[in-house]
């Protein structure tokens, strides 16, 4: 199927500004290994593919957006026209993948994608690096606006529930959490939205909305350490029971536990 690609959108006039400003140099000796590394992030509104050189520095290559078109249609697009500039899988280094949270569907397609690829003989040693997609808006936070250390980073989760990483004297956590809408108040503010569905619903706090675009502006983030994770199974990042998930018996359905979901 054909996608609509376009470049890497710019950030608009009522979006928040964000720009590293820390050198790419100062982020290097991370945990990649140099290379050509294919980035798959399906947990936005709209597809971005991307081939991430690392080495001394990390610069992008190529990359690309499915422009209107969420991961059903644009995704398998996208992996198409880099594929068309003459990248070959079995040339790179390895693969980065966005494991939300996000669009559900769109991460689980990417895995599938990823383990269908990993399955084959001639990829099967390639490393698979994992992202968790808050975590990683809050290190590009701390890079671009150094004098910011307590801030909140909140993303729409389910009708009432926003998933959230809050960061507190420069530390960000390793994973993100659930928080009730009712709740988002007592977060440290700033507090930064990410968006990463069509908007269904407004946050009941004030938000500036995380550019789309930021880690296209600062690839070297990836080099922070700790930040990427090494998978042979790549997956959505969702909270333990907290989505209908499909089983070879049928559908589960849970709840999360109390302690995750309170204040």
């Amino acid at each position: 199927m054909a996608s609509r690609l376009t470049p890497a959108p710019e950030c608009s006039p009522d979006v928040m500004s964000l720009t590293s400003t820390q050198p790419i140099s100062a982020a290097r000796a991370g945990s990649l290994p140099a290379g050509d590394f294919l980035y798959m992030d399906a947990a936005r509104r709209e597809p971005f593919v991307g081939i991430l050189r690392t080495g001394p520095e990390y610069a992008w290559v190529d990359t690309r957006h499915a422009g209107g078109q969420a991961a059903t249609e644009g995704l398998f697009g996208l992996l198409a026209a880099v594929g068309a500039t003459g990248a070959r899988l079995e040339s790179l280094a390895g693969f980065i993948f966005a494991e939300g949270p996000g669009s559900t569907l769109g991460i689980r397609i990417a895995a599938a994608v990823l383990r269908t690829w990993h399955a084959l003989p001639v990829l099967n040693g390639k490393i698979i690096f994992a992202v968790n997609s808050l975590t990683l808006g809050a290190h590009l936070l701390l890079r671009a606006k150094p004098g910011l250390r307590d801030f909140s980073i909140i993303a729409d989760s389910r009708q009432g529930w926003w998933n959230t990483v809050e960061v507190r004297g420069g530390h960000v956590p390793a994973d993100f959490r659930e928080f009730p809408a009712s709740g988002l108040s007592t977060l440290p503010a700033p507090h930064f939205r990410v968006v990463q569905r069509p908007l269904f619903s407004s946050p009941p706090v004030e938000t500036q909305l995380f550019p789309e675009n930021a880690l296209e502006l600062d690839p070297a983030v990836l080099a922070t350490p700790g930040l990427l994770r090494p998978t042979s199974a790549p997956d959505a990042a969702n909270l333990p029971g907290a989505f209908v998930k499909w089983t070879p018996s049928g559908v589960a359905h849970s709840t999360p536990p109390d302690s995750t979901l309170s204040p």
